[in-house]
């Protein structure tokens, strides 16, 4: 069954302290999050690859029907790629 996961960034000097795990497709969807979306309605949020030793602070296990309810749409995410300045 599919699992979203919620983890702490173990990157502590990072902006975004938290990292998503999103299953969508064949493949997870891993994003370093500002929030732990999606509690709020937007959150600033990037690509990022999941540790191994990941400490997992919150997993909701989630059917077909519950994953298709989720907008995960670039936009949606507010994961389009945009002008950033580093």
């Amino acid at each position: 069954m599919p699992t979203f996961r919620i983890a702490r960034n173990p990157d502590v000097d990072s902006s975004l302290p938290f990292l998503l795990w999103v299953p969508v497709g064949t493949r997870p969807l891993v994003l370093k999050a500002k929030d732990t979306w999606p509690r709020t309605a937007k959150v600033h949020c990037h690509r990022a690859e999941w540790p191994d030793d990941a400490e997992v602070i919150e997993e909701v296990a989630s059917g077909p029907a519950s994953v298709g309810a989720w907008p995960l749409t670039s936009s949606s995410t507010g994961c389009e790629r945009a002008a950033h300045s580093s």
